[in-house]
């Protein structure tokens, strides 16, 4: 992977995108060749689709999902595993309004999306690290945009995956370890297209994006 100075250009904007670099950026092709891929996540119609666009894009993708959403698990699941790119994969379940979300509802919608992309951010980047560098790309629900009176645990849950991607983004950053972080935020779209947004954040095509929480909702939210 190439290496890019981003200390002076991640900001509170959490977008790093250079104006110099920009052409260069734009004439690599969207390709992943000769790329460890760890998708984290369940199976689905989703992770199929993401594994297999990766895989077409020349990647070599490996799916797990570690046992819990417990620092014992996540740091054996990862603690071995070389990977170019990281896919954490957490799409929260819209579980209904206050009135309808009990305590242990809550907690797990969290379990499962929140507190799973804090665990493989802290013990998946560190293999990214180890390996000179990689991309580690969160997918999930743009939930957390705004408020949403039906889907209080996703929308807590989102807007928390948003901002740990920033603090990552800039983590990343201050430490010079050429790691990009990312998150695809799904409002619309069908299982293969976001599995192609997907491969072009893995790729060098977007080399000058980090800290991105990228819109998938043809323009809902605009």
């Amino acid at each position: 992977m190439t290496a890019v100075d981003r200390r002076g250009v991640i900001g509170v904007a959490t977008a790093a995108i250079s104006a110099a670099g920009l052409p260069s950026a734009n004439a690599q092709e969207k390709t992943v060749t000769g790329q460890k891929c760890l998708l984290l996540g369940p199976d689905g119609e989703l992770a199929d689709a993401i594994a297999q666009d990766l895989t077409a894009a020349g990647g070599s993708v490996k799916r797990m999902l570690p046992d819990a959403a417990t620092e014992d698990a996540y740091k054996a699941a990862l603690a071995n595993e070389a990977a170019d790119i990281i896919v954490n994969l957490v799409m929260p379940e819209a579980n209904g309004a206050f009135g309808d979300v009990d305590l242990p509802g809550f907690r797990r919608v969290m379990e499962a999306t929140y507190i799973r992309t804090f665990l493989a951010m802290k013990y998946g980047i560190p293999r990214l690290r180890a390996g000179g560098g990689g991309r580690f790309i969160t997918v999930t629900s743009n939930a957390g945009r705004r408020g949403a009176s039906g889907a209080v645990a996703a929308t807590a849950a989102t807007n928390g995956i948003m901002q740990m991607t920033r603090c990552a983004t800039l983590n990343c950053a201050a430490k010079d370890d050429n790691v990009r972080v990312n998150a695809l935020m799904v409002g619309t779209g069908s299982a293969a297209e976001i599995a192609s947004a997907v491969t072009f954040l893995a790729s060098e095509a977007a080399i000058f994006y980090t800290g991105i929480l990228l819109q998938l909702d043809d323009g809902a939210m605009s």
